[in-house]
């Protein structure tokens, strides 16, 4: 069965059909020959506070401030590693907050007000949180300098469940105003689960948007939050010694840990302790990394954080530090890598290693007209430098779910008369244009949840075990979703008819929900394993080498007589 949406032509061909490479092994390799900035934000008795503590907002900053101090001098440090065009780049950010206090002049032109007034001289918790991120005129100070900041006030409950409306209410719009990253500090006491909130967790888990969110100060107690959704972070305090500050909720829902115990802020000689300090210190780090790529999505800014990290308590994730405390150069380098497509390579090599003659000759063959003269095309096709219909791509997913088996898709199978006559009959061909070894391949490949979910998260789970591949085409003109089960293909198309830009809607956010509706809806089978052919083998394989054996290794197929031979060092 073949069921495809939205007919139109794009410049995306999923051609990356090779298995994708573990990006944050590759990540953390690269970064290893990080030049030595790394002392002044990696904790190291070795290194005296003084040799970096140059200035952790305009140049103000004591000396003696503990050792974790030199890593908020990330902060400042990242401006030697943006370009001029990103220190320009605006992203939009939210802090949802108990208060903001309005005479501050970062937030004069938003209506939101401290619990005792804004007269007042005490600064609202809230103006701390924010102030961390950014204050004075345009944004000009804090770690997410020249980001353009919404706020909103989220008043202590009147009566149960009205705290959670505000913050329901704070989220939904700052989603619809775009932000990328929404900044919270409110602990799960004050949050219970209501059903508005949890409903708003499948508006986060579909959008573009990265919600940083304090553990809470309970001294030690288990964070709990509305719902576990990839886009959601948990973050914990960190005190002077790098160990979880004492008021510190924790568990196995901590994301990150970041510095909060004590804390240095923008505003004139006034400091901060509690976890609602150490998420806008993440949030501030996530901003920047957008600033270098605003194309990332927000599993990549997770796995980015992950792999760049620097462990606390022990090697991996714990549940007082989590993954551990995000490092901002690192991470700044680690949003390059992916910008500059580093993962596209082995594709252009593969081809470059076949021709593109050859190439062409296989796409005609799995039937795709569009494509025709090799004159007009180079090594770009292979990152989407052509144009293919939808129904023609989706016929070739329908082609990998049948072993490799081609069958030109048709509208009309027969026509019976009014006394259920036959008076047509179309008369399907079959052609072999791929082996069925070369077919469990591709479908093993696409099929592996467990890789796709370090690009996509939870955005393509779905009932039946599908293959599936997304695509996006510069500027968010097309998103695509192609995927199959041995009963069904679909392909989904999203798009303007007029081939304009769309609002950073990427496959994985447009198409994707879409398709994996249909596929579960559709199909008839679940949790669909695809079985190798006889003459498919597994070897153990090196993420790196492509040679057996390692402590670094994950079982692979492969034909039969093209396994690894030779170990790894």
């Amino acid at each position: 069965m073949l069921l495809y949406g939205g007919i139109g032509y794009a410049q995306n061909i999923p051609f990356g059909l090779l298995k994708p490479l573990f990006l944050f092994n590759n990540v953390q390799h690269q970064l290893q020959m990080t030049p030595p900035l790394d002392e002044c934000f990696i904790p190291n008795p070795a290194f005296s506070p003084r040799s970096c503590a140059t200035g952790l907002f305009e140049g103000e900053a004591n000396i003696f401030e503990p050792y974790w101090a030199q890593w908020r001098v990330g902060a400042q440090l990242k401006d030697t590693l943006l370009t001029a065009d990103e220190k320009d780049e605006v992203i939009k950010t939210a802090v949802i907050d108990s208060g903001i206090s309005k005479e501050r002049e970062a937030f004069q032109q938003m209506d939101v007000t401290c619990e005792k007034g804004a007269d007042e001289e005490e600064i609202c918790h809230g103006t701390q949180v924010a102030s961390i991120l950014c204050s004075k005129d345009h944004c000009s100070v804090g770690e997410a300098k020249n980001a353009q900041m919404y706020v909103y006030s989220a008043k202590e409950p009147l009566v149960d469940g009205m705290w959670d409306e505000d913050v329901a209410d704070a989220i939904e719009d700052a989603i619809d105003h775009n932000a990328r990253v929404i900044n919270l500090s409110m602990i799960y006491f004050k949050s219970p689960n209501t059903l508005r909130i949890q409903r708003l967790m499948e508006k986060v888990k579909s959008s573009q948007v990265t919600l940083v969110w304090a553990a809470g100060n309970d001294f030690g107690q288990e964070n709990l939050y509305p719902s576990n959704v990839d886009n959601l972070l948990s973050i914990a305090s960190l005190n002077p010694y790098l160990g979880s500050s004492i008021f510190s909720n924790q568990g196995a829902s901590t994301d990150f840990a970041a510095p909060s115990d004590y804390n240095m802020l923008s505003l004139e000689g006034r400091r901060f302790s509690g976890t609602s300090g150490a998420a806008p210190v993440v949030s501030g780090i996530i901003l920047n990394m957008l600033k270098v790529n605003p194309n990332l999505t927000p599993p990549q800014i997770k796995n980015i954080l992950k792999a760049s990290s620097f462990d606390l308590n022990s090697t991996g994730f714990d549940h007082q530090t989590g993954w551990g405390m995000p490092n901002m150069v690192k991470a700044l380098l680690a949003a390059r890598y992916v910008r500059e497509g580093r993962l596209n390579i082995p594709s252009v090599q593969v081809m470059s290693m076949l021709g593109v003659d050859r190439v062409l000759e296989m796409v005609n063959r799995l039937g795709i007209t569009t494509l025709k003269d090799t004159n007009d095309y180079g090594l770009a096709l292979v990152l989407g430098a052509g144009e293919v219909s939808l129904l023609e791509l989706t016929n070739v997913y329908a082609t990998f779910a049948d072993n490799g088996m081609k069958k030109d898709p048709v509208f009309i199978t027969k026509i019976l008369d009014k006394r259920n006559q036959l008076i047509f009959q179309n008369k399907n061909t079959f052609k072999q244009v791929l082996s069925p070894e070369v077919a469990f391949l591709i479908s093993s490949i696409l099929s592996d949840a467990k890789t796709r979910f370090e690009e996509f998260g939870s955005a393509l789970d779905n009932e039946t075990g599908a293959a599936v591949k997304t695509g996006t085409t510069d500027d968010f003109r097309d998103s695509w979703t192609l995927g199959y089960t041995p009963d069904l293909a679909i392909g989904v198309w999203v798009g303007n008819s007029d081939n304009s830009s769309m609002d950073n809607i990427a496959g994985s956010l447009g198409a994707a929900p879409i398709w994996r509706e249909l596929m579960d809806k559709f199909s008839n089978v679940r949790d669909y394993e695809f079985m190798p052919p006889s003459n498919i083998v597994q070897s153990k394989t090196c993420f790196h080498t492509a040679k057996k054996n390692s402590q670094q290794v994950t079982n692979e197929y492969f034909l039969k007589g093209t396994q690894p031979v030779k170990s790894c060092i």
